[in-house]
């Protein structure tokens, strides 16, 4: 019982899960993806790419038709932003409950 019921949570949660991610990637500017990795980001501002949901919902095809943005960029961009639109932990907490289930920063 216990198990159908957890699952049960965890069916209801996923789109919870979905929107808490598209929500972070539509607010994270593409800089901040593009940080430490030699991504051209002003070519990625001029194909009106401005946030990393733009570039999660672009092909590979669709970032290296931009000028200035080469194949390799294009892979190493987009997959970025997969690695970014990964579950995290404060995803997995239901919107109630968002800050109590963050656990505390410990300082060394």
């Amino acid at each position: 019982m216990e198990r159908r019921s957890g699952r049960a949570v965890l069916k209801v949660r996923l789109p919870q899960q979905k929107e808490r991610i598209l929500q972070r990637l539509a607010a994270t500017p593409v800089e901040e993806l593009a940080k430490g990795f030699r991504v051209h980001v002003s070519a990625l501002r001029r194909g009106n790419v401005r946030t990393v949901a733009d570039v999660y919902q672009r092909t590979i095809n669709d970032l290296d038709d931009i000028r200035d943005v080469g194949p390799k960029s294009a892979h190493k961009i987009k997959a970025l932003a997969t690695e970014f639109a990964e579950i995290r932990p404060d995803d997995l907490c239901p919107p109630s409950r968002r800050m109590s289930c963050i656990p505390p920063l410990e300082w060394p």
